[in-house]
């Protein structure tokens, strides 16, 4: 919600203060600023700004750091660089190639992008191999992939791992019952749609 994220912001922003040579702190501003953008969330102001200066110190800061160079290339993801979220992913994958975030980052852009989709996969795979409890937000790219393909019971298989909460997820979740067959489970899972946004349509689905 957006008092969370504003909230979160305001927390790393104080500890970053109290300590102001904290790469990692930048790393989070960095993601909580382009998750802001993402979720249009208005309470923060100029967040394209504060990310780009954020990140720019955290980089600054440790120029190898993994984690700084991957929230720079999500930062970049955004803003559509696509030449240099592939150098961002190159120098994050250098720095550490076993950190799960950065391996399920890197396999998210291939896979999406439809760019290198074995690679990708081979990514996203280790990044789960390397992670205990990998977060539902995992299965992304794996939904992406088998959905692009048309199998759509293995794209269920990771929806329903995933566990999404908000509507435009729901609403993918919904869609993939009904692709599988399953048109009692999705008429319910878009009933949860509504209650969340009684005004969402599928035209707001991407």
């Amino acid at each position: 919600s957006t008092p969370l994220y504003s909230s979160a912001a305001s927390d790393v922003y104080k500890r970053q203060t109290l300590n102001p040579e904290i790469t990692t702190a930048y790393a989070v501003l960095t993601e909580l600023y382009t998750e802001c953008m993402r979720r249009e969330i208005k309470d923060i102001p100029d967040p394209l700004s504060k990310a780009k200066q954020v990140s720019r110190k955290a980089i600054e800061l440790d120029p190898k750091n993994a984690m700084a160079l991957i929230k720079k290339f999500w930062l970049l993801w955004y803003e559509k660089d696509y030449s240099a979220c592939e150098l961002h992913l190159k120098l994050a994958l250098e720095a550490n190639p076993y950190e799960p975030y950065v391996l399920i980052s890197a396999g998210s852009f291939k896979l999406v992008r439809d760019t290198d989709v074995e690679y990708g996969l081979e990514l996203c795979d280790r990044a789960n191999k390397y992670n205990e409890r990998p977060q539902g937000w995992y299965n992304w790219p794996y939904i992406i992939y088998h959905s692009r393909i048309g199998e759509y019971s293995k794209s269920l298989q990771h929806v329903i791992k995933a566990d999404y909460k908000d509507d435009n997820h729901l609403a993918q979740t919904a869609i993939l019952y009904w692709l599988n067959g399953d048109k009692k489970t999705a008429i319910r899972k878009y009933s949860e749609v509504i209650q969340i946004n009684k005004n969402y349509s599928f035209k707001n689905y991407t």
